[in-house]
């Protein structure tokens, strides 16, 4: 299953689009922040689902614009689209936390170098949180969309609050040094 391919599945499930189109639908709904999708990897699957018939597609001519092609999901798009939920909806996979591997060797750097760094991070979260749009229950009925916005929001403010504690940790500890320890 390529969640790419789910993601530009979905948004033709919710009617036909151009790539740009697209593109514009994954950057107003802030999916590049939960996702792995950019531009190129996008028309990539644009391709591959057109390619097994999960889409089909019509050339558009606009005046002087170049022509653009209107992706349609079929039905076999859409039986596709319900497998990959299916699969997706039950999986048990790890989340992946690349933090970890370098917390866990935290101790070569001193202790000072690790808390400019770790400040870094932190401020870039906040940075992100502020990015993210305030999503109230009036807003949008759309279930998904309120799941994803109250998933993407916890999991940044757990870190924002994860990266205090460290920080303090490390600031209490500054003149002790480091435990090489794990």
């Amino acid at each position: 299953m390529s969640p790419v391919e789910c993601m530009v599945l979905g948004l033709l499930y919710q009617g036909c689009k151009y790539g740009h189109e697209i593109d514009k639908v994954v950057t107003e709904r802030h999916m590049r922040i939960w996702s792995k999708l950019t531009r190129a990897s996008m028309y990539q699957a644009l391709t591959r689902i057109e390619e097994k018939g999960w889409a089909k597609t019509t050339v558009e001519k606009d005046g002087n614009f170049p022509e653009r092609k209107m992706y349609m999901l079929t039905d076999t798009g859409e039986k596709a689209l319900k497998a990959m939920l299916h699969e997706g909806l039950a999986s048990s996979e790890y989340v992946e936390f690349k933090i970890s591997i370098y917390i866990s060797f935290i101790y070569v750097l001193p202790p000072q170098e690790a808390i400019e760094q770790l400040t870094k991070r932190l401020k870039a979260r906040m940075e992100l949180m502020n990015t993210l749009p305030a999503l109230s229950d009036e807003d949008d009925k759309r279930i998904g969309k309120k799941a994803n916005h109250r998933l993407i929001k916890g999991y940044y403010q757990l870190e924002i609050e994860w990266l205090k504690s460290l920080l303090a940790e490390l600031k209490d500890n500054l003149q002790e040094g480091y435990n090489h320890e794990d």
